[in-house]
C-alpha cells in the first residue's frame, strides 16, 4: 500500500499553477493559522494567572495545530497548487514526502487528542466542581499531555514508516 507516488524528472517549469484565488485564500489561512496559535501560545505564556491545567491543555492544542500550521499546511499548499499531480522536490530529498505525512498525522492526531483532553477536563469541572481540584485531570495535567503527544507519535511515525512513499517514474 502506498500513500501516494513520487513523480521524477519534473522540475517547477512543467507545473501549472492554477487557480491562484484559491491558491492566495490556501496561504492566507495557513498563515493566520500560525499567527493565531502563536499569540494563544504567547498569552498563556506571558500570562501567570493561566498558568493552570485547563489553559496547559488548551497550549498544546494551540502547538499541535501550529505544527499543522508550519509543516502540514505549506506542504499541503504546493502540493493541492500543483493539482495533486507532482511533487516538487527532487529525489534524494524523498524523504519530505514521509515527513510530511508523518507530520501532519502526528498533529492533526495531537488536536484531536487534545480536543478530547480539554473537553474530558471541562466535563470533570462542571459535573464535579468540588471534585475537579483534586481531579486527575486537574492535577496530574503532565501525564495527559505526556500521552496525548506520545499516543500521537505511535499513531503516526509508525504507520507512515511501514507503508512509506512508492516511488515510480514517468516515461514520456
Amino acid at each position: 500500500m502506498e500513500l501516494f507516488s513520487l513523480t521524477i524528472n519534473t522540475t517547477i517549469t512543467d507545473v501549472q499553477w492554477q487557480a491562484y484565488p484559491i491558491g492566495f485564500f490556501l496561504l492566507l489561512l495557513c498563515l493566520l493559522t500560525i499567527l493565531g496559535n502563536l499569540l494563544v501560545l504567547y498569552a498563556i505564556i506571558r500570562e501567570k494567572t493561566l498558568h493552570i491545567s485547563t489553559y496547559y491543555y488548551i497550549a498544546s492544542l494551540a502547538f499541535a495545530d501550529l505544527l499543522v500550521g508550519l509543516i502540514a499546511m505549506p506542504f499541503a499548499f504546493i502540493f493541492e497548487m500543483t493539482d495533486d499531480e507532482y511533487w516538487l522536490f527532487r529525489r534524494h530529498l524523498r524523504f519530505l514526502c514521509d515527513f510530511w505525512h508523518s507530520m501532519d498525522i502526528f498533529a492533526s492526531a495531537a488536536s484531536i487528542f487534545g480536543l478530547c483532553a480539554i473537553g474530558l477536563d471541562r466535563y470533570i469541572s462542571i459535573t464535579k466542581p468540588m471534585l475537579y481540584p483534586n481531579s486527575f485531570i486537574s492535577k496530574r495535567w503532565y501525564y495527559m499531555l505526556s500521552i496525548i503527544w506520545i499516543g500521537s507519535a505511535m499513531i503516526s511515525f509508525p504507520a507512515v514508516i511501514y507503508f512509506g512513499t512508492a516511488q515510480t517514474t514517468n516515461r514520456m
